[in-house]
């Protein structure tokens, strides 16, 4: 969605994933067995383009802020084990130049290489601990 003034625009994004893990012989960090399990996923931003060339992005994700990768969150397990802080932490936030085929930017901005989706490297990966409060 854009909503645009004179030049200026805004860019909602955001993605919701619901799903069940059921787990058959994992182990979970502690080596005792892994449930099954019900996990959340949530991402939201914003992009603002205040000029022809310039731009501002913020987004957020799901996930405890000691994850510095996955935005997942168990919100239900189903052998009464404890259920996942519901917690967001700020995924980006970067200013962006771009003109013609150059792009610069400076922030926190997603990994820059192409990969076909989240198996191996999640696309929102955060390389610093995360500003609790």
């Amino acid at each position: 969605m854009a909503e645009e003034e004179g030049g200026e625009s805004i860019d909602w994004f955001g993605d919701f994933r619901l799903r069940l893990e059921q787990d058959w012989d994992s182990l979970a960090g502690d080596g005792s067995e892994r449930d099954d399990r019900l996990r959340i996923r949530l991402r939201g931003g914003l992009s603002y383009e205040f000029l022809e060339k310039w731009s501002v992005t913020v987004a957020a994700r799901s996930g405890q802020h000691a994850s510095q990768q996955s935005p997942h969150i168990t919100i239900y397990d189903f052998d009464d084990g404890p259920e996942g802080p519901y917690q967001l932490d700020l995924d980006h936030w970067y200013l962006n130049y771009s003109d013609g085929g150059f792009q610069g930017w400076v922030g926190r901005n997603e990994l820059s290489f192409w990969h076909q989706d989240d198996t191996f490297v999640f696309e929102n990966v955060n390389l610093c601990s995360p500003i609790s409060g």
